[in-house]
């Protein structure tokens, strides 16, 4: 799991990078498929179990939040993607 969350750090600053350099398409990428709502697989499931129900809302808010980014970098505008989510 700390693997997991340390590549999850390495994902935001691939998505940031992208953003700052305007590569809208490679943020979107990211940030949908690696963090994103696309990124939810059998690795979840055997995670699931031994993490508390907090930790479980948390993360499914992770990945909404990316998914939520990735729609926003795709109408290539960078302040709007890095700004505070809608609610």
């Amino acid at each position: 799991m700390l693997e997991r969350m340390r590549r999850n750090l390495s994902d935001v600053h691939e998505i940031q990078s992208a953003l700052a350099e305007s590569n809208f398409e490679r943020a979107a990428e990211v940030a949908e498929f690696s963090l994103g709502l696309s990124s939810l697989g059998p690795h979840n499931a055997r995670q699931a179990p031994y993490m508390p129900p907090e930790m479980q809302h948390l993360g499914m808010e992770m990945h909404s939040a990316s998914s939520r980014v990735a729609r926003t970098a795709q109408e290539a505008d960078a302040m709007k993607a890095l700004g505070p989510s809608p609610g």
